[in-house]
């Protein structure tokens, strides 16, 4: 007699993946006109690429390898309008306080004004914010100094000025969700993420879950921000917070992390701290970093 044949007698061989660490190819650190789409990585699974220039991406390792976080800059003309610095105060050289439109050197002969005490140059004699505190300067919105925002409600309308923020992750339709700044033409979320690496802030789908949730009336383009983006707003007249409270409330004042990195030994990311308006090359690695994600208005 023939003997029985199971299959759950015949033993199943067990495949074994290589481990393989995700690895940046050609494109890591080079400069691009438009989003860099070929030679991303030379090893593992490549992830989305985020930001509008400069562009960060991810190699994931492959059965437990190691990943790799990879980046590029553009050589593309950015035009992005500056904002004032929101200072409003002159001094000389003598550290005392003086108006600001007050005597300059053209205005005075020596004799009458030191020539040690001038300081003709001020940044708050010049600028946006020299405009506001003559009330020569035209607004879209409001903000201090020569600051401009509006506040945009989760559909996408302009905010009444009295419109509480809301912060979390579902505004309602009328909630104040976003502010848009007028002289650079950025709307930024207000809500923040906390508590991310490098890594987990460049997370593809972070920006995918603002987009399809319609957030501020923009279905695209949410992303992380450039470290130039984040210059623009800071406000070098405040202090914990390093920017205009009453557009931007409950700012964690710890540092945001940007898109954009920098090679001294080891690979460093940039990030601004919103409690003093400083800027430092930090580690990717760090776990405690705030994340605010922006988009262009236009």
């Amino acid at each position: 007699m023939a003997a029985a044949f199971s299959l759950a007698s015949v033993a199943s061989p067990s495949v074994a993946f290589a481990q393989v660490n995700g690895a940046c190819g050609a494109s890591h650190g080079q400069f691009f006109q438009t989003t860099p789409s070929a030679s991303l990585c030379a090893n593992g699974i490549t992830g989305a690429v985020v930001g509008d220039g400069p562009w960060a991406w991810k190699c994931a390792g492959i059965a437990g390898g190691a990943s790799a976080m990879c980046h590029a800059r553009t050589t593309a003309l950015q035009v992005l309008k500056l904002n004032d610095t929101g200072q409003s105060l002159c001094y000389d050289a003598r550290h005392a306080a003086q108006p600001c439109d007050g005597l300059i050197e053209a205005d005075a002969p020596a004799a009458n004004f030191p020539a040690q005490d001038l300081r003709p140059r001020l940044d708050a004699r010049f600028g946006r914010d020299a405009q506001a505190v003559r009330g020569t300067l035209s607004k879209i919105g409001a903000g201090d100094g020569g600051f401009d925002y509006t506040k945009l409600c989760m559909n996408g309308s302009v905010c009444n000025a009295a419109t509480v923020a809301n912060t979390g992750a579902t505004p309602a339709p009328n909630d104040w969700a976003c502010t848009r700044d007028n002289a650079t033409g950025l709307v930024w979320s207000l809500q923040t993420f906390t508590n991310l690496t490098w890594e987990q802030a460049l997370d593809p789908a972070r920006l995918a879950s603002q987009n399809s949730a319609n957030r501020c009336g923009f279905s695209s383009g949410w992303t992380v921000p450039s470290l130039r983006q984040l210059l623009s707003l800071v406000h070098h007249g405040r202090y914990e917070p390093a920017l205009d409270a009453n557009y931007f409330p409950n700012t964690v004042q710890h540092w945001h992390w940007s898109l954009d990195t920098n090679v001294i030994g080891a690979e460093r990311v940039f990030a601004m701290h919103f409690g003093t308006g400083s800027t430092n090359l930090v580690f990717p690695t760090n776990t405690s970093y705030v994340l605010r994600l922006v988009r262009r208005a236009f």
